[in-house]
């Protein structure tokens, strides 16, 4: 942690870690909520893995327009706007529940309007990290920011079980909608103009999101990377979506049992983050992107066949530990190689993948899941990961050690 905390050093980014990690505790304490009310509505696997994809998917339609967006208007009020309505759509989740009008298909479309406002989002939050840090901080600030995500990723959960547990499940909704406001404030007081931006009438959006696309695609090593981070959103990701069904169904442990299970991908998670700040170069971060995509499958085929609620904790932590690792790995590679001018778009790749290409693989092992068992699928999916992350290493691992050498 000594090698990333200088970082904080920049104002304008220790301003926005303090907001961005409220932020992400709500988050965290609101999608244990939202999975646990999933589950207490259906018992259903199908539907959580619809509840997921409605978060998730909009990243697919969404994500290239918010990149391009990203790039066009100003970061900062982008995020300051987006906050406001995000907060407005969770407390009005929160007074559904609350007065007992929720139902699954309320649900499903109000997930679906958090999950375009996230898409939307996300471009500018990855895009407007590089504007508050010095060059050279880059690599600690998005490592802060991992280690910021997993420490609301384990201190959420727990909150959100206290919550069920002893109160309600519509508080958890309350207090995402609380953090968001707070985060508004805080984007607030960033200054504007932190980016140069494109007028609109400099070209038509579709011209620029394809831009972006050609840039990445024809980009070796960026091309790369996203294909690496593209199987793990598909097969190890959308794990941790199906973990009421595993805490409930599977071992009987309830509430308290799905935040333990999703505290410990979070502590996972978070000490691959703290591993990584000791790295001040890219040089070692290819292969151990590669070796965090093989720990994916592996983990993942485990913890599919796993009995044991308590081994199947250990597992969680190491999965959550190479999730984190080849996740950091990639967007520090990213923002790296990528030019300036077309930062908000490519990013938005990344995050389009990262976030919508488990909505895919959710909704399909959710489906699965109806047919066989969730340890069967996930076990499955995960075999998938291994055989893509040995064709990776083969295929890739010289010529990415050799770009950032």
């Amino acid at each position: 942690m000594a090698s990333i905390l200088p970082v904080l050093g920049n104002p304008l980014f220790r301003r926005y870690v303090f907001g961005n990690g409220i932020s992400l505790l709500g988050a965290w304490v609101q999608r244990v909520g939202i999975g646990w009310l999933t589950w207490e509505l259906t018992q259903s696997g199908f539907w959580l893995g619809a509840i997921a994809f409605a978060d998730l998917f909009p990243a697919l339609i969404v994500g290239p327009f918010a990149g391009v967006w990203a790039d066009r208007y100003d970061r900062r009020n982008i995020l300051l706007r987006n906050q406001l309505v995000s907060g407005l759509i969770a407390t009005l989740i929160f007074v559904l529940v609350f007065i007992d009008a929720m139902n699954i298909y309320l649900l499903f479309t109000l997930s679906l309007g958090l999950g375009i406002t996230s898409s939307i989002a996300l471009p500018a939050r990855l895009a407007l990290v590089p504007m508050l840090v010095k060059s050279e901080d880059v690599p600690a600030a998005v490592a802060l920011n991992s280690v910021l995500f997993n420490t609301a990723r384990f201190v959420g959960p727990m909150i959100a079980a206290s919550l069920i547990a002893w109160s309600d499940v519509s508080l958890t909704f309350l207090v995402n909608g609380l953090t968001y406001g707070i985060m508004a404030l805080v984007m607030y007081s960033i200054p504007t103009g932190l980016h140069a931006v494109k007028t609109v009438s400099d070209s038509h959006i579709l011209t620029d999101i394809w831009e972006g696309v050609r840039y990445a695609g024809g980009h070796p090593v960026i091309r790369a990377i996203i294909l690496i981070i593209l199987a793990v959103a598909m097969f190890s990701k959308p794990i941790a979506e199906l973990l009421p069904g595993f805490a409930d169904g599977v071992f009987g442990r309830g509430a308290i049992g799905l935040a333990l299970m999703t505290q410990a991908m979070g502590i996972g998670a978070l000490l691959g983050g703290i591993c990584l700040a000791q790295f001040n170069s890219t040089a070692r971060l290819p292969i151990i992107a590669l070796v965090g995509f093989l720990a994916c499958g592996i983990t993942g085929c485990l913890f599919g066949l796993s009995d044991n609620f308590y081994l199947s904790l250990v597992i969680l932590l190491f999965m959550g530990m190479a999730v984190s690792l080849t996740g950091i790995c990639t967007q520090t590679l990213i923002q790296h190689t990528v030019k300036e001018e077309v930062r908000g778009r490519v990013m938005s790749l990344w995050g389009l993948i990262f976030r919508g290409a488990p909505a895919v693989g959710v909704i399909i092992m959710g489906a699965l899941s109806e047919l066989s068992s969730l340890g069967v699928v996930v076990a499955a999916a995960s075999l998938l990961c291994i055989a893509a992350a040995v064709i990776s290493y083969l295929r890739w691992v010289v010529r990415l050690r050799q770009a950032f050498t």
